[in-house]
């Protein structure tokens, strides 16, 4: 590959590697090498991906606009919103979609009516996918609770991978799960994940992805009436195969709605409500349950509203966590550290979602 004389080729791209997506975007017009390497060169996508990307909040406002900031404005004490954008999504005019967690940039995006996008943000690329098969009779007595959608990546082939988690009620069995996966690369069709027990995946929007597997909090039983032991399941992304542990008697899981998330590549579990506080503990050996180390503890006050919701989104080097916080149906975003509740110069501001996601190069059609 040809390109400036004056700096040897692999200076050219360690320094390309480390640019945000935009500026990248606008040097793909400087030459033919640089239009290749940016646009189709899949090692210098990853190099970009684990080198220089860097992660930014993701915001959807009322009006099903979506926001970006970056994740920097809130590690300081004193937060900026210059770098607040509004960005193009696949679904314009829609008023009734849902955003999925993302992986490398890529999210998962369901339009009612018109189907499953993967988009990149960054690139503003999209690729609507095939709609897939329910394979379940809806007769008298099997109620479907609808679809979920999450994206992995697989390092066993390269790929990248849509999850469909299916959701239905079987009138005196239960709630049920079934999945699906489908191939970004292969361009496939939706295949069957087999042998996934029917459990009832609690928060199914969050696929808390580490280690390349998709986490849950999950219960097995009839119904959920009667106290039931919290499970902690995974499916590996490469081989779709599926795990389960027994959640330890622990306060966060002796309510009714145990959470789970991942912070700085540890899995945590927290007390969504129906607490005096929320408490935050650590996984700290992945697997080993006997190593869950409580984190914090944020008490609530007396007039705090009992409909108040935490959930963890993002843990700063310095120890301050990032927290989303719902009061009545009203998302607010705020930052935790040394007993401090701290309210950012977004916390005014009434979102319906707030995520973390990583500005990539990653395309969804994998396969051109």
């Amino acid at each position: 590959m040809k390109m400036a004389a004056k700096l040897p080729c692999d200076i050219i791209i360690e320094i390309l590697s480390r640019l945000p997506v935009r500026s990248l975007i606008r040097f793909k017009c400087v030459s033919k090498s640089f239009h290749y390497l940016i646009s189709k060169d899949p090692n210098f996508k990853k190099k970009h991906k684990n080198q220089s990307a860097k992660s930014v909040l993701y915001l959807e406002s009322p009006g099903n606009r979506v926001l970006s900031n970056s994740l920097s404005s809130f590690s300081n004490d004193e937060e900026r919103i210059q770098d607040l954008k509004i960005l193009d999504t696949p679904v314009k005019g829609s008023e009734i979609w849902t955003i999925y967690d993302s992986c490398d940039g890529l999210f998962c995006i369901e339009e009612r009516g018109r189907g499953v996008f993967v988009w990149n943000p960054s690139t503003k690329e999209s690729k609507k996918l095939p709609d897939c098969p329910i394979d379940i009779k809806i007769v008298p007595g099997i109620h479907s609770r609808g679809f979920t959608y999450a994206i992995a990546y697989d390092s066993i082939s390269d790929d990248y991978k849509v999850f469909s988690i299916f959701l239905f009620l079987d009138i005196g069995k239960g709630l049920r799960t079934k999945l699906k996966s489908y191939s970004l690369k292969s361009d496939s069709l939706w295949r069957k994940v087999e042998n996934f027990p029917s459990v009832d995946l609690w928060n199914r929007e969050k696929s808390n992805l580490l280690n390349g597997a998709f986490h849950w909090i999950a219960i097995h039983g009839k119904d959920n009436k009667e106290p039931l032991p919290f499970l902690l399941v995974s499916l590996e992304i490469g081989t779709e195969t599926y795990r389960e542990l027994s959640l330890p008697w622990i306060s966060c899981c002796t309510q009714r709605f145990p959470q789970l998330c991942v912070l700085k590549g540890k899995l945590c579990l927290y007390n969504l409500f129906f607490s005096k506080s929320f408490d935050l503990w650590v996984i700290e050996e992945y697997g080993v349950m006997e190593s869950l180390t409580k984190m914090f503890t944020i008490p609530f006050y007396e007039d705090q509203p009992q409909s108040t919701y935490f959930t963890p989104m993002y843990l700063f080097e310095d120890g301050k966590i990032m927290l989303k916080v719902i009061t009545g149906g009203r998302v607010q975003v705020v930052t935790y550290k040394d007993g401090i509740l701290a309210s950012t110069n977004l916390g005014n501001s009434s979102y319906q979602k707030a995520r973390i996601w990583t500005e990539t190069l990653i395309s969804p059609h994998l396969n051109n």
